[in-house]
């Protein structure tokens, strides 16, 4: 089988998927060589590294609750009490729109 080695054991195989962004786009050397580097350090069989499609992390529960705080925080400094607070809050909201 291809699935299995001569010992029965199952083929180590590796998938990641990413939305594509600057620290996870394929078009980096950076990004290639930290691939390459998991592939080689875990004696895998197969390293998969899926691409979302442009537009997708809409559809990604934590990015869509990012959103908003990145807008409002945007070019602003906080004290970092104030920014647990603000995670806090938007953690209750989240919670209770779940519910």
């Amino acid at each position: 089988m291809i699935t299995k080695t001569t010992a029965a054991h199952p083929k180590p195989v590796f998938m990641i998927t990413v939305d594509g962004g600057p620290d996870e786009n394929l078009r980096y050397d950076k990004v290639i060589c930290v691939a390459i580097h998991h592939f080689l350090e875990n004696d895998l069989n197969v390293l998969l590294i899926a691409t979302n499609a442009p537009g997708r992390s809409a559809f990604n529960c934590v990015e869509r609750c990012m959103a908003p705080l990145s807008r409002e925080l945007a070019g602003l400094l906080y004290h970092m009490s104030t920014v647990e607070a603000i995670w806090m809050l938007m953690a209750e909201q989240q919670m209770q729109t779940w519910k």
